[in-house]
C-alpha cells in the first residue's frame, strides 16, 4: 500500500514541478524516450534470457500487492490450526486442511509429513525450496538493479547525440536555435535520471525487502513444519513462532490466535 502511495505522490510532485517549469510539452520528445526506454529494455534483452524479462511484470506487481505482515500472521495461525488437528487426530487429517491454505512452502512441508518422510528429509526439502526461492528473488532483483544502471547511460547518449547534432548544426543554425537545441539533447539525461531514480531503483529495494520479509516467512515455515512433525504442543510452538513477530504487531497477534 506504501508503494503505490509513494508512487503516486512522487508523480504528483514531479508533475506539478514539471508543470509549473513551462508545461509537459517542453519536457516531451518522442525521439528521447526511444533512446532511452528502447536502449535500456534492448540492452536488457542481450544480457537476461527472455523467460526473465517476461516476470518483469509479475515481479513489478508484486511490489505493490505485498503485505507482509498480513501473510506472516496468516502464516503462523495456520500452522497452529494444523497443530492443534494433527495433536487431536493424527497427520493425516492434516491433508483436509491443505487445500484452504495458500502459502505454497506451507502445502509442501504437510505433504512431507503426511507422506512419511523423516524430519531431516523434510528439513532438507524445505531448504533446498528456500534457497531455489532466494535465488529467483534476488535475479528478479539484479534485474532492476541492471535497469537503473543502464537508463542514465542512455540518457548521456542521447545527450551526447543531441550535442553532436546540434554542434555540426553551428555554422548553418542561428543563435536564436541553440537553446531549444539544448534543452532537447538534455532531455534525454532527465528521463534516463527519473527511470533510474524514481522507478528502477525503488523497485530493486522493494524487492529485496520483499525477498528477506519472505525468508523470515520460510523459516517460520520450516520451523513450524518441524515442530508439528515432533507432535509439539500448540500452545509451546505458538509462543516459539511469536518471537519472530515484530514488537508492535505482538498484540494483535496473540488475539487473532487465542481462539485457535
Amino acid at each position: 500500500m506504501l508503494t503505490t502511495i509513494g508512487f503516486i505522490f512522487s508523480i504528483l510532485l514531479f508533475g506539478v514541478a514539471l508543470f509549473n517549469s513551462g508545461g509537459f510539452k517542453v519536457f516531451f520528445d518522442v525521439t528521447s524516450i526511444i533512446i532511452v526506454l528502447g536502449g535500456t529494455i534492448a540492452a536488457t534483452l542481450i544480457a537476461y534470457p527472455l523467460e526473465h524479462l517476461f516476470r518483469i511484470f509479475k515481479v513489478f506487481q508484486k511490489a505493490f500487492t505485498s503485505n507482509s505482515q498480513e501473510d506472516l500472521n496468516k502464516i503462523i495461525v495456520n500452522i497452529l490450526k494444523c497443530a492443534v488437528k494433527s495433536r487431536k487426530e493424527s497427520f493425516l487429517a492434516l491433508e483436509d486442511m491443505i487445500k484452504d491454505i495458500d502459502e505454497e512452502l506451507l502445502q509442501k512441508g504437510l505433504l512431507l509429513i503426511i507422506e512419511g518422510f523423516t524430519a531431516d528429509n523434510i528439513r532438507s526439502i524445505i531448504e533446498l525450496e528456500i534457497e531455489n526461492q532466494q535465488d529467483r528473488h534476488a535475479k528478479g532483483e539484479s534485474l532492476f538493479r541492471f535497469m537503473s544502471k543502464l537508463a542514465p547511460a542512455f540518457g548521456m547518449i542521447g545527450t551526447l547525440i543531441g550535442l553532436i547534432a546540434m554542434l555540426k548544426g553551428l555554422g548553418t543554425s542561428s543563435a536564436d536555435s541553440l537553446g531549444p537545441s539544448m534543452a532537447v539533447a538534455l532531455i534525454t539525461t532527465f528521463y534516463g535520471a527519473m527511470l533510474s531514480n524514481l522507478l528502477f531503483t525503488p523497485i530493486a529495494e522493494k524487492l529485496s525487502n520483499i525477498s528477506e520479509e519472505e525468508y523470515l516467512r520460510n523459516l517460520i515455515i520450516k520451523e513450524g513444519v518441524l515442530m508439528i512433525y515432533d507432535g509439539i504442543n500448540p500452545r509451546i510452538i505458538e509462543k516459539k513462532l511469536h518471537t519472530f513477530i515484530p514488537k508492535k504487531y505482538r498484540e494483535s497477534f496473540i488475539k487473532r490466535v487465542k481462539n485457535v
